[in-house]
């Protein structure tokens, strides 16, 4: 196996790492929840921290490469970077063969040091001179007191381990009673839970069945595609639901205009539509009478209408005037021939003048 998921990468510019003292600490593979709650974002961010804070390397040098060089896990394993620890026996000034001694001991398969140009650091040297007369003259240490106030104050708040104890040993029999003991309900629940993963079991084969047939699929990949069509056609439904709705308030609106005149003088036309209808009952009741008169043969009008005799005599009397009418037309000319004479010509008046037919003057 040449990479396992809980690898890191390791360095070029620190390439020997090794297992000594690292062994002491995980002598195990490192499981992948260890590693990545634990080891890589706590244990060795504070370990190359340390480094950089104690002097030993820069903060730029062990950043260069983009990740953590200190430590590394390989094929799962935990390793200790020992080119970092060589240069903080040569930056000290004591060299990497005592380092190596501590490391490896005197084993001839030990990777020798190859010095690098940057290994040596006045500056770095000067900080873990300084660094180390601070550690060993140092009375009191404020962080570490802090850290520890801090711990103890972690320690107070946390829950007690006595109840919670007794909290999982109850919940530990309420799951015995409800698996093991004489209730059903659990029972009952994995039955229920069986039959309704049958029931989408077969609701997963009908689904399958249909999907699987080519024409079913074609169908549906139809419908999807002329569904923005159908969703247009329906917006456009609505809209027009919207006009005729509108269209619809406008009339009413009209028509309220209308109403509300009659309902205002409603009271008026009633009066005069009631009287309207007495006058009416007042013709009808005289359109009866006469109806009944002319029904009447004793009557003036029934027995002009019922009596032919009376028909004949006044179609004799009108036959009559008609022919006097006749007879005296000459006689009324010449009377307004005499008339229009006397007015005109007055000495005429006489015999001579009545039998002098000339016409008057005009």
């Amino acid at each position: 196996m040449s990479h396992w998921i809980t690898d890191t990468r390791a360095s070029k510019r620190f390439p020997v790492y090794t297992r000594s003292n690292a062994s002491d600490v995980l002598p195990d593979p490192i499981s992948p929840l260890g590693a990545s709650l634990a080891f890589v974002p706590g244990t060795m961010e504070g370990w190359r921290d340390g480094n950089v804070r104690n002097g030993s390397v820069l903060e730029g040098e062990v950043h260069a490469e983009g990740f953590n060089p200190v430590c590394g896990f390989f094929n799962g394993f935990f390793y200790v970077n020992a080119s970092v620890v060589r240069l903080f026996g040569v930056r000290a000034g004591v060299g990497a063969e005592p380092i190596d001694l501590a490391f490896f001991g005197t084993r001839p398969d030990t990777p020798p040091y190859v010095p690098h140009p940057d290994d040596p650091n006045e500056t770095v040297a000067k900080q873990l001179t300084d660094r180390a007369n601070w550690a060993l003259t140092i009375t009191e240490y404020p962080e570490l007191e802090e850290s520890k106030r801090i711990a103890k104050e972690i320690r107070a708040k946390r829950p007690n381990l006595a109840e919670a104890s007794d909290a999982v040993k109850k919940l530990s029999d309420n799951l015995d009673r409800m698996l093991l003991g004489d209730d059903d309900k659990f029972a009952k629940m994995v039955q229920k839970t069986d039959a309704a993963l049958e029931a989408f079991n077969m609701a997963m084969a009908n689904i399958n069945d249909v999907m699987g047939d080519p024409q079913a699929r074609a169908n549906l990949k139809q419908t999807l595609n002329s569904l923005p069509d159908v969703i247009a056609d329906l917006r456009n439904t609505v809209q027009g639901i919207g006009e005729t709705v509108d269209t619809a308030d406008r009339n009413l609106r009209n028509l309220e205009g209308l109403t509300k005149p009659l309902g205002e003088r409603g009271a008026g036309m009633v009066a005069q539509i009631d009287a309207t209808i007495g006058r009416l009952d007042e013709v009808l009741q005289q359109a009866v009478f006469f109806t009944k008169a002319l029904n009447e043969s004793d009557g003036t009008l029934g027995k002009l209408v019922r009596d032919p005799r009376v028909y004949e005599d006044l179609a004799a009397a009108a036959a009559n005037v008609k022919s006097l009418s006749r007879e005296l037309r000459p006689i009324v000319d010449d009377i307004r021939v005499f008339s229009d004479k006397i007015a005109r010509h007055p000495e005429q008046l006489g015999v001579r003048g009545a039998l002098d037919r000339r016409p008057g003057l005009k």
